[in-house]
């Protein structure tokens, strides 16, 4: 898990949030029956988290290029996919 600091957030404070009832109906129509909405809650909360960490990577690594702060575009977040 990475140290995240307290004073500072990457997304200035703009969480993402996933539609847990969305993942919930996709979970059922994928697997044609009873799901459990605590595993849709659970995998909601890990594609936060992973989606969280890919775009802090993104813009790390776009800054650390630059050495300003500027806009993540996807070939940014593509790119620092690739190289790890």
């Amino acid at each position: 898990m990475s140290k995240r600091s307290k004073d500072h957030s990457y997304n200035n404070n703009k969480d993402i949030y996933f539609d847990i009832q969305a993942i919930h109906d996709t979970l059922q129509e994928m697997f044609k029956g009873e799901v459990d909405p605590s595993s849709s809650l659970y995998l909601a909360a890990v594609l936060q988290y992973v989606a969280t960490e890919i775009i802090e990577i993104s813009i790390k690594d776009k800054n650390r290029q630059n050495g300003e702060k500027l806009s993540v575009t996807i070939d940014d977040i593509n790119k620092s996919h690739t190289r790890r």
